[in-house]
């Protein structure tokens, strides 16, 4: 079989694409992957009966619900793949909720990070929602 010079750039562009295909699939087994476990989903309540509740939020997107008097409950849905987000304390103090940032900073390096934080309150409670991306 003779070796034609167009079947050339054909087998080059084969082999560069399963070089690129190698490397991607090193690169993805190398970083770890959260779907379930502790840091998949969490929630904590805090007691709460004040008319207004500001909640700080970094890097999530946060839904507001109402609920039942005297308390206000987070919930976390959290996706991350790459390097594993942090896991913030939640603090209630006076009339502020801190979400903390669990995807900021040098927590995640590598991949996504995606937070839902579901904040139920007592009915009638104002709320301002303030986050930063």
């Amino acid at each position: 079989m003779t070796n034609s010079p167009a079947s050339r750039p054909a087998r080059s562009t084969v082999l560069l694409f399963l070089g690129c295909l190698s490397v991607t699939g090193v690169l993805v087994s190398a970083c770890g992957t959260e779907f379930s476990g502790d840091n998949a989903y969490r929630a904590e309540s805090f007691r709460f009966d004040g008319p207004e509740l500001r909640v700080n939020s970094d890097f999530s997107k946060v839904d507001v619900r109402e609920g039942g008097a005297g308390e206000v409950t987070v919930a976390e849905d959290r996706t991350v793949i790459g390097t594993g987000a942090d896991s913030p304390q939640w603090t209630l103090m006076g009339n502020v909720l801190d979400l903390g940032k669990p995807c900021g900073g040098k927590s995640v390096t590598v991949g996504l990070c995606e937070i839902t934080y579901t904040v139920t309150v007592p009915a009638g409670t104002h709320v301002d929602v303030q986050t930063s991306d």
